[in-house]
């Protein structure tokens, strides 16, 4: 055999053990693929299951009389991270408006996430005992309380421009008496 023969030869020897071995490696590969495939197949089963629902929780909102707003008084059940939002303003007549979460003062608005049960609390500590209204305006006048509970006030009076009258009046909300003032 000549020289190119040779290496002709050693080539055919080189490529059929090459094939060889590649056919071994291409069963090998695919045999692993499909052990792969199983494999994964039966892990994904197990994952379709829905996952636990997470724990809901209760608000309870408590509102007293002379606040609008919401939520209402009643007892609300939601899901966990679910967000809640309040808002409450004093009716007329009413003062003092207090709004507690789980005994803790908040805003008058705002909100917080649904993490355990929660109180909210929304009342107001007192109210307008009386209103009582006058024929002319209050300018520039602070009230004067006596030792008996007689309220002093004074309206009218502006800027040297209009005349005005002095009012007592009793701790009810009743005129005792009034002056007319000049000027």
């Amino acid at each position: 055999m000549d020289m190119i023969g040779c290496v002709h030869a050693r080539k055919r020897v080189m490529l059929a053990g090459y094939c060889a071995t590649m056919h071994f490696t291409s069963a090998a590969f695919l045999f692993i693929l499909v052990c792969f495939s199983l494999l994964v197949t039966s892990c994904s089963k197990e994952s379709t299951e829905p996952p636990p629902p997470e724990p809901d929780y209760t608000l309870t909102v408590d509102k007293g009389d002379g606040i609008q707003g919401y939520p209402e008084s009643s007892t609300f059940t939601y899901h966990t991270k679910d967000t809640i939002d309040y808002l409450y303003s004093l009716e007329f007549g009413h003062t003092n408006l207090v709004i507690t979460l789980d005994s803790i003062p908040v805003p008058d608005s705002g909100s917080f996430v649904m993490d355990k049960d929660h109180l909210l609390k929304a009342r107001c500590d007192n109210k307008v005992l009386w209103k009582l209204e006058f024929d002319k305006s209050i300018y520039y006048c602070v009230p004067a309380i006596a030792d008996d509970g007689t309220i002093y006030v004074s309206t009218g009076i502006y800027r040297w421009t209009d005349y005005g009258s002095l009012y007592a009046i009793n701790a009810g909300g009743t005129v005792r008496w009034s002056y007319d003032l000049e000027y």
